[in-house]
């Protein structure tokens, strides 16, 4: 039984990471009046890949958009990704 409930939990925590990230990039792009449409033709300019709209909803609801994605949807909206070392005092 305490396994069943250790196994629920990490999926639940997987699962409210991944719509935790749907929701930020939906979000970025909605402030951006962008389109999940129009972002992925944005992608597939920028790179030269096949984005589409059902290519990135995927991607963004089984999670595996990769970090070089994550760079591209950022630049291509008018932000930036950077990693804080937590450890560092920014007051």
């Amino acid at each position: 039984m305490q396994y069943n409930k250790l196994l629920s939990f990490a999926s639940q925590v997987f699962y409210n990471t991944l719509m935790q990230a749907r929701n930020k990039i939906k979000s970025l792009a909605a402030l951006k009046c962008v389109t999940l449409t129009k972002l992925a033709d944005m992608m597939a300019q920028a790179t030269g890949k096949p984005y589409t709209f059902k290519s990135l909803v995927g991607k963004m609801q089984r999670g595996t958009i990769s970090l070089d994605e994550a760079y591209l949807i950022a630049d291509l909206l008018g932000y930036r990704l950077e990693f804080i070392d937590k450890n560092t005092n920014l007051s």
